[in-house]
């Protein structure tokens, strides 16, 4: 026989015998402890290893399963060491003589159940409680900018007034949706619509009939001081132009035009571009004329000589009213912030009493407001204006 066959034998005779001495060292070990043999461990594993038993500890008990797998079950130290006692108290409250209760212990004493998740609500509830009941103060910043909090009951949701929490109850308030007046005909269907019209006027920001009378007033005083030789009611805007203008404004932002859908002979598109044309709906020069008057629209008269912004105020006023008593909104909102981008051409600010610039803005230069959206329904709620630090109603409203 080749010595080297000799040799890889004998190493396969050996490790037999070592398999054997192993098992029944194990074996006796086991009678030692008490541990029947392959018993199921009542806590996970610890270790497994196939290539050889878990180091001897205290604290390890060390079994082999039949497919040669070693591991250890963990035992308590009343377990490893005999001269312990263990008194009814010390069984009763899960610990040995003398140690502090685990984290399961102290669960079980605070009645929080297994599932994690609801374990750690009932924690925050049971900690909340403590820090309601001993008037817990939390300090936030430095020197006068220092904010003090004090740590109260929640507000529960049925405590807050005029506010529905179902999201089948939101939606535009006081607007029927079922009446169906408008007729729309294709070539496969005829069906009718709501009259998107009155949705307009229903949510439109102000009393648009007292708007367009201001506005008639602000067009007979110029014309008088002009001393213009033509009859006021041909300058006078009517009803439906005052609509009509708003939604040529519309219609200029969805073709994508600036300013001019007007394209006549002496107007005509560049390159490729279809012709537009709105002169059916208004004539050009009678936009103009309009658009001239329009800076007064929202104008709110009872602010003027008060307030620098009393021009648009009644458009900011109206559309927040509006919206607080037309809308039902989720209790999902978001606080933003809006820019209405601006460029004068003439003077630095345009002739607006404030302008913000924001470099990450998209448009950083224009009027700031601090905006309230139900994102779910994509509206705004609420506009607050973004003063100058020296406007007196800021300065006011800072002293408050």
């Amino acid at each position: 026989m080749d010595l080297d066959q000799e040799l890889v034998g004998d190493d396969d005779d050996d490790d037999d015998d070592d398999d054997d001495d192993d098992d029944a060292a194990m074996s006796t070990y086991q009678e030692q402890q008490g541990s029947p043999p392959f018993s199921t461990p009542t806590r996970p594993a610890a270790r497994t290893s196939t290539d050889e038993p878990p180091p001897t500890s205290p604290l390890l008990t060390p079994h082999k399963s039949p497919d040669g797998t070693f591991w250890a079950e963990e035992t308590s130290e009343c377990d490893a060491d005999p001269d312990i006692e263990e008194t009814p108290e010390d069984e009763r409250d899960g610990g040995c003589p003398g140690t502090a209760p685990d984290e399961d212990i102290l669960n079980d004493t605070m009645n929080i159940p297994e599932d994690r998740h609801i374990a750690l609500f009932q924690r925050y509830l049971f900690e909340k409680k403590e820090f309601v009941d001993n008037n817990t103060v939390v300090e936030v910043g430095k020197g006068s900018k220092k904010l003090t909090w004090t740590v109260v009951e929640d507000v529960k949701r049925e405590e807050c007034p005029g506010t529905e929490f179902y999201w089948k109850d939101i939606g535009v308030r006081g607007f029927d949706f079922g009446r169906r007046t408008i007729d729309v005909t294709t070539k496969k269907l005829h069906r009718k619509r709501i009259n998107f019209f009155d949705l307009l006027v229903h949510l439109w920001p102000g009393d648009w009939k007292e708007q367009l009378s201001y506005l008639n007033k602000r067009i007979a005083k110029d014309i008088q001081r002009k001393k213009e030789n033509m009859a006021l009611s041909t300058k006078f805007i009517s009803d439906h132009e005052f609509f009509v203008f708003f939604a040529l404004m519309l219609v200029a932002r969805l073709e994508g035009r600036k300013g001019n859908i007007w394209d006549g002979k002496a107007n005509p598109p560049i390159g490729i571009l279809p012709k537009v044309d709105y002169a059916s709906h208004m004539k050009q020069s009678r936009f103009n004329f309009i658009k001239s008057h329009m800076a007064y629209v929202f104008a709110d008269e009872g602010l003027k000589g008060h307030d620098e912004w009393w021009q648009v105020m009644g458009g900011i006023d109206g559309f927040n009213e509006n919206r607080k008593t037309k809308i039902q909104a989720p209790n999902d909102k978001v606080l933003d912030e809006t820019m209405s981008a601006y460029r004068p051409f003439k003077t630095a600010k345009g002739d607006l009493p404030h302008l913000s610039y924001i470099a990450r803005k998209p448009e950083p230069l224009g009027t700031e407001f601090k905006t309230l959206a139900a994102a779910y329904m994509g509206v705004f709620l609420h506009f607050l204006l973004c003063r100058s630090k020296n406007d007196p109603i800021q300065v006011k409203f800072l002293k408050q």
